[in-house]
């Protein structure tokens, strides 16, 4: 027996698979670039934490992860 609760599940499930299956394929999505930094060394809590003292420390080491997520975190003490 075909319901209209049937369709609508029927739909949505094909519309979630449909989107997923566009962000899995887009090298830009969030998606490819967390399978892309699952085996990536040098990153999440065990990350080292650098202290530039330097505007030429700053923009060299910013320069160089061109292409990546970045956070610049600027502390004072007053």
């Amino acid at each position: 027996m075909n319901t209209p609760g049937r369709w609508i599940s029927a739909l949505v499930i094909a519309a979630v698979v449909f989107v997923a299956a566009i962000q899995i394929t887009n090298p830009h999505s969030y998606v490819s670039e967390a399978i892309g930094r699952v085996g990536e060394v040098g990153s999440g809590p065990e990350a080292p934490l650098t202290d530039l003292t330097t505007i030429a420390q700053i923009q060299t080491a910013f320069n160089r992860d061109a292409g990546h997520a970045r956070l610049l975190l600027l502390f004072s003490p007053t």
